[in-house]
């Protein structure tokens, strides 16, 4: 089986993530998709009245039923730094009969190499990076080529349409690219104001 992981703080999930894990699903024909909410790191400044990891997880799972896929609160229950070589770790032990695809963008896949550990981490899974257009591509073929050079492992590229917004424009409502059901829980419980 074919199991995409797809990371972020989802603060809030937004349509872009729900946009990127369907194509994710499609274009690399992944049999399941489990989204994994981070801990935001302590020295990152959060916006005024932002979610906390109970509502963060919550809306995870509102966005997690638009997809069609399950979510994990493996990194919102570790104790201490959450690191994605440990959670790529659980998971191809809980899974160890299937491949593992880990979903990143461009900024994610340029850095990976500085990452910690990444090495280990494409010990148990496979890159599938998106990209967003033919010129963002070449770029991402080069890290890639890069990545597999020196810390050997696979990484795949695809080009998709991916949606262009962020979790800072939602919170600063310059976009309405939001389902719903996590609007409605934003507004009920006066997050990002």
């Amino acid at each position: 089986m074919k199991i995409g992981i797809f990371g972020g703080t989802f603060n809030p999930p937004h349509s872009g993530h729900i946009e990127a894990a369907k194509s994710a699903i499609s274009l690399a024909g992944l049999d399941r998709l489990i989204l994994v909410p981070s801990n935001i790191p302590p020295h990152k400044i959060l916006p005024e009245n932002t979610a906390n990891n109970e509502q963060r997880l919550m809306m995870t799972h509102m966005a997690a039923e638009e997809i069609g896929c399950e979510v994990s609160a493996i990194e919102l229950m570790r104790e201490g730094k959450s690191y994605t070589k440990d959670t790529i770790a659980h998971l191809a032990a809980k899974y160890p009969d299937d491949s593992l695809y880990f979903i990143m963008g461009t900024d994610m896949l340029r850095t990976f190499v500085n990452w910690y550990c990444p090495d280990e981490i494409l010990k148990h899974c496979t890159l599938l990076a998106l990209c967003r257009n033919e010129a963002e591509r070449e770029n991402m073929l080069e890290y890639k080529a890069n990545i597999e050079k020196t810390l050997g492992g696979r990484v795949i590229v695809v080009e998709n349409d991916v949606l262009e917004v962020s979790s800072t424009d939602i919170r600063n409502k310059t976009s309405g690219l939001i389902p719903k059901s996590i609007a409605d829980y934003i507004e009920k419980n006066g997050l990002y104001r």
